[in-house]
């Protein structure tokens, strides 16, 4: 089993044969429309410029992205779950098809939705970009989590995975409030004044009041911090809601797909989390806090009874059976009504 990542500081390796000033990147065209992720992180690391000069040289989906890795790099905590990820399998591009992201686990290929063709436009705009690297960041948590939990958590029960989606969710989002305080701490206050400005602002506030005083701010006093922040994503019930109605949704496929291995019959409990913190890339910043995560009513309560209701209409599915086109909760009185079926 691997040891947990903890908040330790990620020591990047820098080309001996590139010095520091070397101004010779900047002419370096990142053409094309959809690129290699590794080629893009060994690009940005090798250039050692800062993302200052990243973002100036923006003029094109390629530059776009190297910036977005300049900063990831600034920060030790994305510095170290980029690195915890295979990124040599994956490709990664600009649409403007769609905004947010999404990413195919077969294929390996992120999309991030910007249209390619306006990526200039970076430079100008602090929202448009600070929107682009929280994107970004979501989409790097999120595939963290699809390759080294997705079999994991396909063995969950129904019931199990509405919590593990919460907690997911949760997770992402406080780590992207945990970047923005390490870029801050790093000379850039833009993201965090970004993600205090938006939706998710009430978890970077409960994030910012547990370090008031400099002497909190140390490798524990950032685990209780972003402890802090990952609880309140639960308290804000509309935020709760679409997560589960997503989930929900999501649930529904999976029975369409297959009805029989759709879920298994594990729990969403103290050794399922324990196994999840144990991961390389996972920084365990709720340890002891496990049967909390499990059993406490605030992580538990599925406030919208439209929910209530469709998570129990998924459970019933599960538990009959189809006979002739009709389901039944008892597979004696199914052969009674249809003994030739």
């Amino acid at each position: 089993m691997h040891e947990a990542q903890t908040y330790k500081h990620f020591d990047l390796t820098r080309s001996s044969e590139v010095m520091k000033g070397n101004t010779s990147h900047k002419k370096t065209a990142l053409k094309g429309s959809t690129f290699n992720f590794s080629a893009l992180l060994d690009h940005v690391d090798t250039s050692e410029a800062t993302s200052d000069e990243h973002l100036s040289y923006v003029n094109s989906a390629g530059s776009a992205l190297a910036w977005c890795i300049s900063v990831a790099l600034e920060s030790e905590s994305a510095a170290a779950l980029l690195f915890s990820l295979p990124l040599e399998k994956w490709t990664i591009s600009l649409s403007g098809e769609d905004t947010g992201y999404h990413f195919d686990p077969v294929t390996h290929h992120l999309v991030l939705g910007l249209d390619d063709g306006t990526a200039d436009i970076l430079r100008d705009s602090p929202f448009l970009r600070n929107t682009l690297f929280s994107d970004f960041l979501y989409a790097l948590r999120d595939i963290w989590f699809e390759t080294y939990t997705g079999e994991l958590s396909r063995e969950l029960k129904p019931e199990d995975t509405l919590k593990w989606e919460r907690f997911r969710q949760a997770d992402i989002t406080s780590f992207s409030i945990l970047t923005a305080w390490e870029t801050m701490n790093a000379g850039d206050d833009s993201l965090w004044r970004h993600v205090t400005a938006f939706e998710n602002g009430d978890m970077a506030l409960a994030f910012v009041k547990k370090l008031s005083h400099p002497s909190l701010r140390d490798e524990k006093g950032l685990q209780d911090a972003r402890w802090l922040a990952f609880k309140t994503w639960y308290r804000d019930h509309e935020r709760l809601t679409l997560c589960d109605k997503d989930t929900l949704s999501y649930m529904d496929e999976r029975l369409l797909e297959d009805r029989v291995e759709a879920f298994g019959n594990k729990r969403f409990n103290a050794d399922f989390i324990k196994t999840i913190s144990a991961l390389p890339g996972f920084q365990n910043y709720f340890e002891g806090y496990e049967a909390d995560l499990t059993r406490a009513p605030e992580f538990s309560l599925l406030p919208d009874e439209i929910c209530q209701t469709h998570l129990l209409h998924i459970i019933s599915d599960l538990e009959s059976i189809e006979v002739a086109g009709v389901r039944f909760r008892d597979q004696i009185l199914a052969n009674k009504i249809f003994p030739d079926t």
